[in-house]
């Protein structure tokens, strides 16, 4: 299978420069892609970084005409239109339950169909201005339930790429979206960071880490030499990515959904918050809550996945089939078979032919179909940042995901008197500059 992109972006060349190694002990005993510290390696991994914000302009370059301007809507206008709704249906659908506790006002009709309170599809859900028009601060033009109920909203429209409400909300002068790309301030009653970063962020982890995994065919293809040591979701860089696309918490519930199915791991599998007394086999390993102590690549992926207890079963569209060709063969009509199924909730929820191993030559063509979909949530993220006037730093953004996915982690940029990178911050933080309203003060150089 090729990467994505591959004309485009070098994966092939950056992926020369770290080699696999199965739980090293002089790294802590964790399974990874680690750096070979070549000549040149620092210089590749810089270009690389910027091939991938290079192309997501470019993409963009030629995606943001086909969203014509309009003029800016009256607060009272009905933004999110009966059609809208209808396409966010399903996503709400997942999300209703943990939406509806926290407003008293989110209901479901009595087909169990979720639906949108009439305030919340008006202009006016979308206008929080962090000036004194919106309340004089952040805290109080991002305080309340209703704050989070349209942040929610919002992340929703950016995967179901509504490109002509977003343009209407991201160009409105009443608007302070890219204010919030991090944290929206207590937006739902503590101080939990739940900005619409999670979104691109998410896809970005998915996307970067699958297929630097995917230039390694021998971890991957029984044919070039994959066997239960030398498996590519036995590494930190899988499993890390695994769990925080997936992880199960408010901050990131709607931006987790569509990668939840993809890989075929249900809400409330992965907490955030995972102590020894988890209940899995290995439960006894997870000693701190901090992300890099998670014991991400120090035992198999089977017992990685029960971690927390076994994982249940999440019928795919194949295993959905096949329940209703036994229906019809034991006599029921089609019509009802199927009204039977959707009263039982039994209805796709996972992506993956080989369950478990999205990189298994069988998923072929879900791997594709998926990285679309993170490469389009990353143009689309892209466009509306040019139309808030403030582009998103990619090359920060992307060199941050690196450095958590690949080698000994974030925390641990040196070993044995090798540097992989250097880690600086940027004291010329300036929130008024365009440049700097996303707060990505993290600056990575790669040795």
């Amino acid at each position: 299978m090729a990467c994505h992109q591959a004309h485009n972006i070098p994966w092939a060349t950056v992926a020369g420069h770290f080699r696999y190694v199965h739980a090293p002990r002089r790294y802590d005993e964790r399974t990874n892609i680690y750096p070979r510290f070549l000549d040149g390696q620092g210089k590749t991994i810089h270009y690389f970084i910027n091939a991938i914000a290079r192309n997501i302009a470019s993409h963009a370059d030629l995606e943001e005409p086909k969203t014509p301007s309009i003029e800016p809507l009256d607060p009272d206008t009905t933004l999110l239109t009966p059609d809208v709704v209808a396409r966010l249906a399903p996503s709400l659908r997942h999300a209703s339950k943990e939406l509806a506790g926290w407003w008293d006002d989110f209901s479901e009709d009595d087909n169990t169909k979720p639906s949108i309170p009439p305030k919340y599809t008006k202009t006016s859900a979308f206008l929080r201005m962090i000036g004194p028009e919106g309340g004089g601060t952040r805290s109080g033009s991002w305080a309340g339930h209703g704050a989070f109920y349209s942040l929610e909203l919002f992340k929703l429209l950016i995967l179901r790429g509504e490109m002509p409400v977003l343009r209407a909300i991201c160009t409105h002068p009443s608007a302070a979206w890219a204010e919030v790309w991090q944290q929206p301030y207590n937006a739902f009653g503590d101080q939990q960071c739940c900005g619409w970063e999670y979104v691109p962020k998410l896809a970005l982890k998915a996307y970067l880490g699958l297929n630097l995994l995917l230039s390694f065919p021998s971890l991957w293809d029984e044919a070039s030499g994959r066997s239960s040591e030398s498996d590519y979701r036995n590494t930190k860089c899988y499993q890390r990515l695994l769990r925080e696309c997936t992880m199960s918490r408010l901050t990131n519930n709607i931006a987790a959904l569509p990668h939840r199915q993809f890989f075929g791991v249900p809400n409330g599998h992965f907490e955030q918050y995972m102590g020894p007394g988890a209940g899995g086999r290995y439960s006894h390993l997870l000693t701190t809550y901090h992300r890099d102590g998670f014991p991400y690549g120090a035992i198999p992926i089977d017992d990685f996945l029960q971690i927390s207890g076994p994982i249940p079963h999440m019928p795919t569209v194949n295993d959905v089939l096949h329940v209703r060709w036994c229906l019809c063969y034991l006599g029921l009509p089609t019509e009802i078979a199927i009204e039977v199924m959707d009263y039982a909730g039994y209805t796709p929820s996972g992506r993956l032919s080989t369950p478990n191993d999205p990189l298994h030559p069988e998923n072929a063509e879900e791997l594709h179909r998926y990285f679309d979909y993170c490469w389009n949530i990353l143009v689309r993220c892209e466009v509306m940042g040019r139309w808030f006037g403030a582009p998103i730093p990619w090359e920060r953004v992307v060199a941050k995901t690196m450095t958590e996915l690949l080698g000994h982690g974030s925390n641990g940029p040196a070993r044995h008197g090798k540097l992989f990178f250097k880690r600086e911050f940027d004291y010329n933080y300036d929130q008024e500059r365009p440049d700097d309203v996303y707060g990505e003060r993290e600056i990575f150089t790669f040795l």
